[in-house]
């Protein structure tokens, strides 16, 4: 019998049955103390080593989370973050560039991005940005809402975008820690979303488009909108095999960026322009479109033996069959525990998301700087490229939250890059 459950508190059971369960990867791993301060998210339960997956790590990890949660007023990913925003300078993105690429790819996950100061006191009440003109000054730094694409929407397949299932119904081996950004066949929402973030193509519900001519659903011409009536459907694993799971049912079309008070008011992705103003859309484009990359990655081993299906008559819908096990909460939150805050060499090769999501997403960053013309002389260079990756990648091992976020900040200035808005040097 699974005795999960039994090791599971009544409080931590009902986090993970909550709209709010972080159905994301990088989840957040400096949480912010009301008034001021920062608290390890996601530390490693106690009695447990990095890669032990016993069912009484994954009851503590769900269970300290749970507990933290309560305890502070927001937080915010390293990786999606941080990391990203020292990435993006690095490549030769300017700290304008930078800061929106890493704001909306936090976004992705929170619906708004809003800085916060070294101590994790959020440097604006994002409830006075409304876009008038007596509005805070530090709301020029505040990224819009984009409530469709996040973690926990199932109404606009948000979830999906976090929770990648690859097409891969013949079950053919993947490797999702290096996932092919080119393989439209496999790999859909990847291709679709860095499509729209490198060439501004619509973005569709689940990456799906129209078959192209080459056969895939990821490179149509336009959303898929088969019939009236086709959706997007799965069951979004709780507990694995013991619960049927969250349902999930998404018209199919182009992806909801904001959603209104009603349909009409929702703001689709290819009206990201007007929601964000033109200068900054490219980079909200591409904050997205990492973000999604970094959970294919973080997740991959859920999406590797997952898939989806379709289009399946009558109508024409497409079938996502998440993995019962490898995908259930439990185990997805250990996993985040030992991304940020772990030294990644104690883990197990299949567990070192962490490095692989960075050397992807510089790669991605170095991608667009290249076709944009802005690419700095040394990023194409293996020495200089690892030695970002390696000052990154070991200043996330830092157990401490200050100690890591000072450490990182640190290696910033020392490359003389900007460091991030609304931070105070130590």
């Amino acid at each position: 019998m699974n005795q999960l459950p039994r090791l599971l508190s009544g409080a931590a059971l009902a986090a993970l049955l909550l709209p709010s369960t972080p159905a994301s990867a990088f989840f957040e791993d400096l949480c912010y103390v009301p008034g001021g301060g920062l608290m390890q998210c996601l530390p490693l339960p106690a009695n447990c080593a990095p890669s032990d997956d016993s069912q009484a790590c994954r009851a503590g990890a769900v269970a300290q989370a749970a507990a933290v949660g309560n305890q502070t007023a927001g937080g915010r990913s390293m990786v999606h973050v941080d990391a990203t925003y020292f990435l993006a300078q690095a490549v030769g993105f300017d700290p304008e560039a930078a800061h929106w690429i890493a704001a909306y790819d936090e976004a992705t996950d929170l619906g708004r991005y809003v800085p916060a100061d070294r101590d994790g006191v959020p440097v604006v009440d994002p409830a006075l940005c409304d876009g008038s003109a007596g509005q805070p000054a530090e709301c020029a730094d505040v990224s819009a809402l984009i409530d469709g694409v996040t973690r926990n929407n199932m109404a606009t397949g948000g979830i999906a975008l976090h929770f990648i299932a690859p097409n891969n119904p013949a079950g053919d081996p993947l490797d999702g820690l290096a996932p092919h950004v080119d393989d439209p066949f496999h790999e859909v929402a990847l291709v679709n979303f860095r499509r729209w973030a490198f060439a501004a193509v619509p973005a569709c519900v689940g990456g799906l488009t129209e078959q192209s001519p080459a056969g895939d659903f990821a490179t149509g011409g336009q959303c898929a909108d088969l019939t009236a009536d086709s959706s997007l459907d799965g069951q979004v694993p709780v507990l694995g095999a013991i619960d049927q799971g969250v349902p999930m049912s998404v018209p199919l079309g182009e992806q909801i960026l904001q959603q209104g008070a009603a349909p009409a008011d929702d703001v689709l992705v290819g009206d990201i322009a007007g929601l964000t103003g033109p200068a900054v859309a490219p980079w909200a484009r591409m904050g997205v479109y990492l973000h999604v990359l970094q959970d294919r990655i973080s997740h991959h081993i859920c999406g590797d033996v997952s898939t989806y299906e379709g289009p399946i008559a009558p109508e024409q819908d497409f079938l996502v069959a998440y993995d019962g096990q490898e995908c259930a909460q439990p185990i997805h939150v250990l996993r985040h525990v030992w991304e940020v805050g772990v030294p990644q060499a104690e883990l197990d090769a299949q567990d070192r998301t962490t490095g692989a999501a960075l050397a992807a997403t510089y790669d991605e960053l170095l991608a667009l700087a290249q076709q944009l013309g802005v690419a700095r002389g040394a990023a194409g260079r293996a020495a200089y490229r690892q030695g970002i990756l390696t000052q990154i990648g070991t200043a996330l091992e830092i157990a401490d939250p200050m100690t890591r976020q000072d450490t990182l900040a640190s290696r910033m200035a020392a490359r003389g890059f900007a460091m991030l808005r609304g931070y105070l040097a130590p």
